[in-house]
């Protein structure tokens, strides 16, 4: 937690969404190894606390912006001013309620001077991860059965990481389903993928910021969590 002169608080959170995410991957992998047959569900919450770290990350750096950007006494700084540039374009994207992907992108635009290539790690995992969270917060009928009782997943998505080998089956190749897609989600790979996905594209902003940031208010407790992202 940091304090300004101004009476404002700056406190991030999305580090320990991360790490309850990293948990319950973990879980996930001991609730298997004792019963490889179970369908854990920590494994739906590390995806969703992965996306939650995600989104945090970048709502918390644009508070961290404008907390560093204003001090009492603003000093003319090259830092101070992208600060504020990262700080306003973020601010507006909120304002008009734009999507998190065009967050990352902005902030890695001002930060950089270009943005992540679409079909590149880590961005193109980072928007999987965000569609697999709509994709389970706002659940919707469409699958069907094929002969054999194998259901196909009407999202794309879920096909691709059963195709991937992520799930607990990979295709009609497979042993028949009946199982539905979310349940096939419930393995260590899928919460791991997830955990991955989350910490490539913060540590890729954070690997963005300058190197005189630290100077600025607030900064440092994203530097030492950033630094200190478990990486496996």
């Amino acid at each position: 937690m940091t304090n300004d002169n101004h009476g404002r608080v700056l406190t991030t959170h999305w580090f320990h969404y991360l790490m309850a995410a990293r948990q319950a991957r973990d879980r996930t992998a001991a609730a298997l190894a004792e019963e490889p047959s179970a369908a854990p569900p920590d494994a739906l919450v590390a995806i969703l606390m992965s996306a939650l770290a995600v989104e945090a990350f970048i709502n918390q750096l644009a508070e961290a912006a404008d907390f560093a950007a204003n001090p009492p006494r603003s000093p003319h700084s090259p830092v101070l001013a992208l600060l504020r540039d990262l700080a306003a374009v973020l601010g507006e994207i909120e304002s008009d309620k734009g999507p998190i992907a065009a967050k990352y992108q902005m902030a890695a635009r001002i930060l950089s001077g270009h943005t992540f290539e679409r079909g590149a790690q880590p961005f193109a995992h980072f928007r999987d991860l965000m569609s697999l969270r709509n994709l389970l917060v706002h659940l919707r009928p469409g699958d069907t059965v094929q002969e054999g009782g194998y259901i196909v997943p009407s999202a794309a998505l879920v096909r691709n990481f059963q195709q991937a080998g992520l799930t607990r089956t990979r295709g009609q190749q497979d042993i028949p389903g009946g199982m539905s897609w979310l349940n096939e989600l419930e393995t260590e790979r899928m919460a791991n993928w997830a955990y991955q996905a989350a910490r490539g594209i913060i540590s890729a902003v954070g690997d963005m910021l300058p190197v005189d940031w630290v100077r600025a208010p607030g900064f440092s407790m994203f530097k030492d969590q950033i630094a200190n992202i478990p990486g496996d």
